[in-house]
């Protein structure tokens, strides 16, 4: 499960609290990349921004998440692949996948707070045969 943290922001002239959630979207149009080697297949995605669409200033970087099944947790990620990847890259190749089989991944962002958003929409990526 996620942990979800709040800022409260002062506003009005008697300083009332207004609640703000400042966590990250998930990172944006997750898909297969084509390669020429299928068996090392790779991911792209667009960069993330803030939940009010501002752009995200504070990205401290990616979790990537594959599994063999099309319903996997990607919230706990217990699966075989589970990376963290920089904050300046937007794309990762799975390497050490087996082969011939279909995994299914999604990618967190996070920010230098440790708010993780939520996963991205689930894609498929098929592993080649030698």
């Amino acid at each position: 499960a996620w942990t979800r943290a709040d800022v409260l922001i002062p506003t009005g002239l008697l300083g009332s609290l207004e609640r703000i959630d400042t966590h990250p979207t998930p990172p944006g149009n997750l898909q297969t990349v084509p390669v020429p080697d299928p068996i090392d297949p790779s991911l792209a995605w667009t960069f993330p921004r803030q939940e009010d669409g501002a752009p995200l200033r504070d990205l401290a970087g990616y979790r990537v998440c594959c599994g063999l099944q099309a319903h996997f947790d990607a919230d706990t990620c217990s699966e075989p692949v589970d990376v963290d990847v920089e904050p300046h890259q937007i794309s990762l190749q799975l390497k050490a996948l087996m082969p011939g089989r279909t995994y299914y991944c999604a990618v967190q962002s996070h920010d230098l707070a440790g708010h993780r958003s939520p996963p991205s929409p689930i894609v498929s990526i098929w592993t080649g045969t030698y």
